[in-house]
This record gives C-alpha cells, structure tokens and sequence, in this order.
C-alpha cells in the first residue's frame, strides 16, 4: 500500500496497478472508444505524469547508467512515434486510426518509465504475486479467447480479460524461474507452469508448441546442478499433458464425441449428448493432425497461406518506403482464404513492424535490446538477484516465440508484461530482499536429518 501521507498518483505501485489490472479489464472490449477506454486513458496518462514527476526519486534508488540506458529507449519510441505522424499523415491515414494503432506503442514508450517508478516502492513478493495474476488472467482469457474463435467449444463466457500470449506466457517464465531458484512452494510454482503450458496446448493453435522452449531455455541458463531442473522440466511436461487431455475431454464431451452415461441419464453410453445425435467435429484433433499437413504440404494449410498473404503484404508496404515505412494505422490489404481482399491495420507476420516505421524503427528496438542485455548482466552477477535473472532469461525466450508469429508489441498485453518483469529485474538490483521477502529454501545440506524430505520440497 502507499506510504501514508503520499500521494497515490506518486506511487509506482498505484502508477502499475492502474495502467496494467486497469487495461487488463478496460480494453478487452471492440476497437470502439467507449466512456470507460476515455477514462482509462485519462487515468494511464496521469499514471505515466506521475511517475515523471516522481522521477527524482525514483532515480536516487537507481543506478545511474542502467536508467539513463533505459530513458534513452523510451525516448527513442517517443520520437519515433512523432515522426511516424507526419508519415502516416503522408500515406493519407488520418488521426483517429493513427491514434488507435500508435497507443499500443506509447504504452511500451512508457514501460520502462512505470518499471523504474515501481520497482523503486514495490517488494519483490509484491511483484511475483501481481505478475501472477496477471499472467493466469492472460492464461485464462487467452484459453477462452481462442477456444471460442476456433468454435472448438461452446462457453457461457466470450471473454475474463485482455487476451495476450504474451502476458500469459510472462507467468510461465516467471514459475519456471521460481522453481529452479528453489523458493518456497517451487513444485506448486512448477505446476503453475504447466498448467499455462496445458491451457496454451488445448486452444489447438500449433505455434503455441515453440513456447516449450521457454521453461527449457531457462533451465539452460540456471546452470548446475541439473537434476533440480530436470525436476521441474518434468512436472511442467506431466502438468501440461494432464491439463491438456482434461480440457481435450472435456471439449470433447461438450462437442458430443463423447458421451458420458449417467446413473439417471436416459442416454446409452454410446449416444451422442448433441442435439442432432451425431457427434460433433473433433476440432482440436483436426488442428493437431494438420501439423503434419503443414509440414508435407504448406500449400493445403489455409492458416499458413492467411500468414503468408499478410507477410506478402507487409513486405510491399516496406519496399515502398524502406527508411520510414508507412506509419501506424495504415490499411494493410490482402486476399484471404476466402479469396476476399480484406484490410486492417495490424498483420500476423513480425514484418508489420517494419512495414509501419522502416529501418528507422530498428534503433530504438537495438536501444531495448542493449538496456535488456545490460539489465540480465547486471542480474546475473549478484548472486541474490537469481529468481530476477531467470524471469528475465525465461521471458527472452518469450519475446523470441511470440516474435515468430507477429510483432509482440502489437499486442497491448506484452506491454504490460514488459513493465512487470522490468520491474521485477530492476528491483533486483536496487535492494536487498528484507524479511518476509521470497527466499530461496535451505539446500537439503543445511536442513535438520528429520526435515530432511519435508524441506526439500519446500511446502
């Protein structure tokens, strides 16, 4: 909570709480700009004015180079973002779109900002435990989001949260860390990896397989000893495929491939529980049989040539303005599946980004990359910034998956993400953990003979 007598608008945690649970609930609505989106804005852009003014603060708690690394690279989209106007502008797209689009931007302009103010006032359990929700509302919404898109079930709910892969997968880099650090609780933490692993896996979207990548790339990086890892690695693997096959089921038995008798059920078991009495589509074993499809013959794959009809797409918007592309808010045009010529303003291949702002748009994402590199060597050398050090590594390899498919910063949830786990890193380094902070359980060499088993699991 904030320290009394402050004001809230002041504080880094407020400042967070409002931009990212804010946006979360707020912007999971259509493109339209309602009263409640208006107001949002209003309070994240006093969010982001709060953490300015409080910068001298803030800016006391924090080295000196790894800040001014950081300014630098929100400044940098800053001034992208101005000159991406008069582009835009020049390529006949008029404010409003450029605003709708270039709002995602400013918002990862202000991350850095927002994640120093935090990590300056919020302790490290605060962070994980708000990451963690955030990332299972993600989790969730992501779930739910795709599962209806694809009609593989029929749900009384259409969506929690913001849905973002992103977001979702920051709390299964953030468990894995927890985990391999050896915290307390790490087998339920691990277990909350898997889980997100087995909610990615039953939406049947086949890019969300590469996320796998993520817990062993982190384990990589833990270092020895590796029978530890290999622990975790495991229990997320049998995680996952119990989550997996328990919604795999349970769709099934909702789409009618499976019935279930009961004790006062008038169906035989063999009967369908559909209305028609002929079982539905198995959709998500259709989407998991077409990966060897995709991999024999990409040109049967209507999902594939959607992605590569947009990649197309971006690519001759880049040629034809390779310094500064054509601006946010742009109409991308293609031809989809349907053989329909559609348009939109955002495009699944990670050449959207370039397309939008050209080479030009490369140096502030080298200035992010330089300030995330320095910020995990910073990590990696303090010996109690471990868990720290893992999220960030673990989310790398986030940013890496997610930027296969599209341009993550598209995605307002990898924004929020971003702010979490920079706060988190940035935290780190400011402070030592005090009491009642997260704290790594004894190694099985220091516990008492008779606590011996019970310690080492840490629960």
């Amino acid at each position: 909570m904030p320290r009394p007598g402050r004001s809230a608008l002041l504080d880094g945690r407020f400042q967070v709480l409002v931009v990212v649970l804010g946006g979360l609930f707020v912007l999971q609505s259509s493109n339209s700009l309602d009263p409640a989106k208006s107001a949002y804005f209003l309070l994240a852009i006093a969010a982001v004015a709060g953490a300015v003014v409080s910068a001298p603060s803030w800016l006391s708690n924090t080295r000196s180079a790894m800040a001014r690394a950081w300014l630098i690279a929100a400044a940098s989209v800053v001034v992208l973002l101005i000159v991406s106007l008069a582009v835009s502008r020049a390529h006949g797209t008029s404010i409003t779109p450029w605003l709708r689009d270039a709002s995602a931007y400013a918002l990862f302009a202000a991350a850095p900002i927002l994640a120093l103010a935090c990590a300056s006032t919020a302790s490290r359990r605060w962070l994980v435990a708000l990451l963690a929700v955030c990332g299972a509302l993600g989790s969730l919404s992501f779930a739910v989001e795709w599962i209806g898109r694809r009609n593989l079930a029929s749900l009384p709910i259409g969506r929690i949260a913001l849905p973002s892969e992103t977001l979702a997968a920051a709390l299964l880099a953030l468990a894995t860390a927890v985990a391999l650090v050896g915290l307390s609780r790490r087998w339920w933490w691990a277990a909350t990896g898997g889980a997100v692993l087995g909610l990615f896996f039953i939406t049947g979207s086949r890019a969300t397989l590469m996320l796998l990548v993520v817990p062993i790339g982190a384990a990589v990086f833990a270092g020895r000893p590796w029978r530890p890892a290999a622990r975790v690695l495991l229990i997320e693997a049998a995680v996952a495929v119990a989550v997996f096959l328990a919604g795999e089921s349970g769709i099934a038995v909702a789409n009618g491939n499976i019935s279930i008798s009961l004790p006062f059920s008038t169906a035989s078991a063999g009967q369908s529980a559909g209305p028609t009495g002929t079982p539905a589509p198995d959709r998500l074993g259709q989407r998991i049989s077409s990966i060897g499809t995709l991999i024999t013959d990409p040109r049967s794959d209507q999902s594939f040539q959607e992605r590569l009809a947009q990649t197309k797409s971006a690519w001759e918007a880049f040629t034809s303005s390779p310094l500064l592309g054509v601006g946010p808010g742009y109409t991308f045009q293609w031809t989809n599946s349907a053989n329909q010529v559609v348009g939109a303003f955002t495009l699944d291949t990670p050449l959207v980004y370039l397309a939008k702002f050209g080479l030009l748009g490369l140096i502030p994402m080298a200035l992010f990359v330089g300030a995330y590199l320095q910020l995990a060597l910073e990590l990696w050398r303090r010996q109690q910034a471990r868990l720290e050090y893992l999220a960030l590594i673990g989310f790398a390899f986030v940013v890496a998956v997610v930027g296969v498919q599209d341009f993550p910063i598209e995605d307002k949830g990898a924004s929020f993400a971003i702010i979490l786990v920079l706060a988190l890193g940035l935290h780190g380094l400011l402070r030592e953990n005090p009491p009642g902070e997260l704290v790594a359980a004894p190694s099985v060499a220091e516990q008492p003979a008779a606590a011996d088993e019970r310690g080492a699991t840490g629960g």
